[in-house]
């Protein structure tokens, strides 16, 4: 079916390095403890757009915001 979503693209990640300068939405979701969607909103809430090539990778200025907003 074209168009359709891996299902574990919604699965929080353990990160490999938790203190790594960039981690994917997986991985954020996984450090805020949160879901991915949850993530998802509140990377949109905190006014950040995704890349060009659509996966969204997250800085540790974008986490700390994304956090402040989770609280």
């Amino acid at each position: 079916m074209p168009g359709t979503t891996d299902p574990r693209y919604y699965l929080p990640q353990e990160p490999a390095d938790p203190g790594a300068e960039y981690l994917t939405i997986q991985e954020t979701a996984w450090v805020l403890g949160r879901g991915v969607r949850t993530a998802r909103l509140l990377y949109r809430e905190a006014g950040f757009e995704r890349g060009q090539r659509k996966k969204i990778m997250t800085s540790p200025a974008e986490r700390k915001r994304m956090h402040e907003l989770n609280n």
